[in-house]
């Protein structure tokens, strides 16, 4: 009979074989010269995508790994990403801005041993005032809406949605 730890290591095994539905999108693979020469060359300012109601979901996540999205908006939880049940909470709060906030376990900073994978729907935004430059993803600081770091992220400007990976939850927002 195979030991305790042994029986783990094929559980894990197993739980990684099927969780295949659950990884990330092909199109995560960081943002193009474009995209990096555009944050560089023009100081970014949040993009204007006003909403005065705040939406919210939240889903309990194992192991196996799992996804939630409300309004085109999505995050993939990897398998392994959290060892324990973690209750995800993904908000969209009324704001001027197209932001988005993520929570693990009512946790305002929570970090991952794996990226998680992160989609925002940009749609609801102004179309016209995003024709001039490819819209890039930051990590904000909430309150006060600084932009603390750029996201290694690809604009599909098809779909309006801007995925990049990530290792920690907090706030995030588009700019340009």
């Amino acid at each position: 009979m195979p030991s305790t730890s042994n029986r783990f290591l094929l559980l894990l095994g197993a739980a990684l074989v099927l969780a295949c539905n659950e990884q990330a999108p092909d199109d995560v693979l960081g943002p193009g010269p474009d995209v990096v020469t555009a944050a560089r060359d023009a100081t970014p300012q949040l993009v204007a995508c006003p909403s005065t109601e705040s939406r919210s979901v939240s889903k309990t996540i194992g192991i196996l790994g799992g996804s939630l999205e409300i309004d085109g908006t999505r995050v993939v939880v990897p398998v392994g990403a959290v060892l324990l049940p973690t209750t995800i909470t993904l908000t969209l709060p009324a704001s001027p801005y197209m932001e988005v906030d993520f929570t693990a376990n009512s946790l305002q900073h929570f970090k991952f041993p794996v990226a998680v994978h992160v989609t925002i729907d940009y749609s609801r935004c102004d179309r016209r005032a995003l024709a001039a430059r490819p819209v890039t993803a930051w990590y904000i600081d909430t309150p006060t809406k600084n932009l603390l770091e750029l996201m290694r992220a690809k604009d599909d400007r098809a779909a309006r949605r801007v995925s990049f990976p990530t290792i920690h939850f907090s706030g995030y927002s588009i700019a340009q």
